[in-house]
C-alpha cells in the first residue's frame, strides 16, 4: 500500500524505509532468514549473529502475481526481555 509523502518522510526518519530496523533485528538475532518473491523468481538469504551466511540466491520460481518479502528470525534471549513482536505488512 503506497503511503503519502508526509507519511513516508516520518517512516524514513524512524529507520524503516532504509532497512535500519531490519539491521538491528539482524544484529540482535541468533539467525535471520529472508525469502523474497519477485518477477516470478524466489530468493533466499540467511544471516547468523549479524553475519551473512551466503549471498542472496535464487532458489526457485513463484507465480508472477506473487510478490513480497518474508523475514523469519530467532532472537538472542539476552537482548529481548519479552517475546513480543509487531508485524507490519504492506
Amino acid at each position: 500500500m503506497p503511503v503519502a509523502n508526509s507519511e513516508a518522510e516520518g517512516y524514513k526518519v524512524s529507520g524503516g524505509l532504509h532497512g535500519v530496523g531490519a539491521s538491528v533485528v539482524n544484529a540482535l538475532s541468533n539467525w535471520l532468514e529472508v525469502e523474497i518473491c519477485q518477477d516470478g523468481k524466489e530468493y533466499n538469504q540467511r544471516y547468523e549473529r549479524g553475519h551473512v551466511c551466503y549471498a542472496l540466491k535464487e532458489i526457485g520460481t513463484c507465480p508472477m502475481e506473487k510478490t513480497g518479502t518474508k523475514v523469519t528470525f530467532r532472537q538472542m534471549i539476552r537482548f529481548y526481555s519479552r517475546q513480543r513482536y509487531m508485524i507490519l505488512m504492506y
